[in-house]
């Protein structure tokens, strides 16, 4: 059966929902383009591409795809993104995501960084949040003029791209939205067995611009004055999340089952209604242990049975508790309001 990428498409673009809905000027057209050149440059159907952004300027970009579309909370789309990875491998999943979003999620980009999760992370990055009134960000250069920032910026600017990198991540590149060659550098992006971000430079013409006196010319000034190279800065060998989570699949299958924790029935019981036991002392009197043993007795006789427990976070400190029920019918409720049993120990 012939699918859609049996067609050519000449965009990837849904031209029906243009103009752009940016700001004059604004570079994130040029992205959106460069993005839709890369996936024709692939011919990939696009029932097998999703594109996940969040809140932004950024975040009104999805809608102008023909691919799938997941649109979520500020800062997370690269935690959406890894789950619907996770759900179904064979997608190319692709984040959209401006410098802002990269602060309030900082952790999720780190922590998918050394996941190595297979998932393809596009950074509009203009150096300010454009979409409330450009207030600074965690990429607004130093002493840089913004709402937020009146007298100058006095926080040192996150270095997204290299922060990726020390972290781990597989395919690692800074680019510009000038950059004639950003298709390509997007398709290997996306072609990389893991994860990859490409943190593209661009202008936000509304606000960081007119501010500072920033255009194209200052943009690469200031990329060669903080010493940051453009370019595919890194791109390892090791396999992503999902490739190595696989491999343990398989090895997990070949093993045999654990069944030491398996209680089969050896005696019988005459308990014919519930009975509820509290056993309560300090740490260390092997309450817990206690509640244990007791619990799995009445499994081995073939009776139903819960246990909790309660005790500090601190081991070997303070109290503890373990509440057991112990009924011939299944134990529905393993609360235990008024005790048949208390034991005491001091």
């Amino acid at each position: 059966m012939p699918t859609m990428a049996d067609k050519q498409l000449d965009t990837y673009i849904a031209e029906e929902n243009l103009p752009y809905e940016f700001c004059p000027g604004c570079s994130h057209g040029k992205i959106l383009g460069a993005l839709s050149d890369s996936l024709k440059q692939q011919n990939l159907d696009p029932s097998e591409v999703v594109i996940v952004t969040d809140i932004g300027c950024v975040g009104l970009s999805d809608k102008y795809f023909v691919t799938h579309a997941f649109h979520g909370l500020h800062g997370r789309a690269i935690t959406y993104a890894s789950g619907i990875k996770m759900q179904n491998p064979k997608l190319n999943v692709i984040v959209m995501i401006g410098d802002g979003g990269c602060g309030i999620g900082g952790h999720h980009l780190l922590n998918a960084a050394r996941l190595n999760t297979d998932i393809t992370v596009l950074v509009f990055n203009n150096f300010n949040f454009g979409m409330t009134g450009g207030q600074h960000s965690v990429t607004t250069p130093l002493d840089s003029i913004t709402a937020t920032t009146t007298l100058g910026s006095t926080d040192a600017p996150m270095d997204i791209a290299g922060t990726a990198q020390v972290n781990g991540g597989g395919f690692i590149a800074r680019a510009t939205a000038f950059d004639k060659d950003l298709p390509n550098v997007i398709e290997k992006a996306m072609k990389h067995d893991g994860f990859s971000l490409i943190d593209i430079w661009e202008l936000c013409t509304a606000y960081y611009v007119v501010r500072n006196d920033f255009g194209r010319k200052e943009m690469m000034g200031y990329m060669d004055s903080m010493k940051m190279e453009s370019g595919i800065l890194q791109e390892t060998e090791r396999p992503s999340f999902q490739t190595s989570y696989k491999h343990i699949q398989e090895q997990a299958s070949q093993q045999e089952r654990m069944n030491g924790l398996v209680l089969e029935t050896n005696f019988t019981s005459d308990l014919d209604r519930p009975v509820r036991i509290v056993l309560a002392g300090s740490a260390g009197q092997k309450v817990v242990s206690a509640g244990n043993l007791l619990a799995s007795a009445a499994t081995l006789s073939g009776l139903w049975t819960s246990r909790r427990a309660d005790f500090p976070i601190t081991i070997q400190t303070g109290f503890s508790v373990a509440e057991i029920v112990i009924s011939p019918e299944p134990v529905l409720y393993s609360g235990i309001i008024k005790p048949d049993v208390a034991a005491l120990i001091a």
